[in-house]
């Protein structure tokens, strides 16, 4: 029996908010784990460095792809 672990995804036609990390033998999947909130990853750390002004792309990116709009408006609301 030989697993390898494979990462699979992300998986969701909008944003990608999941991957999956699966353990497989030949064709079989033996153990699968959810990986949720994959995207989200290193926003903060991207922010650090940056102007509020120079943010406001990676804020678009956080949330939904269809609804950037409304997590850009809180954004720039609360730095008003």
């Amino acid at each position: 029996m030989s697993v390898m672990r494979i990462s699979w995804g992300p998986q969701h036609p909008a944003s990608g908010h999941l991957r999956f990390l699966l353990d497989v033998d030949g064709d079989i999947v033996v153990g699968m784990e959810p990986d949720v909130g994959y995207t989200h990853r290193g926003i903060e750390k991207l922010a650090e460095r940056r102007t509020y002004v120079q943010n406001i792309p990676n804020v678009e990116r956080v949330n939904c792809y269809c609804d950037a709009m409304g997590t850009v408006l809180g954004y720039v609301e609360a730095v008003e």
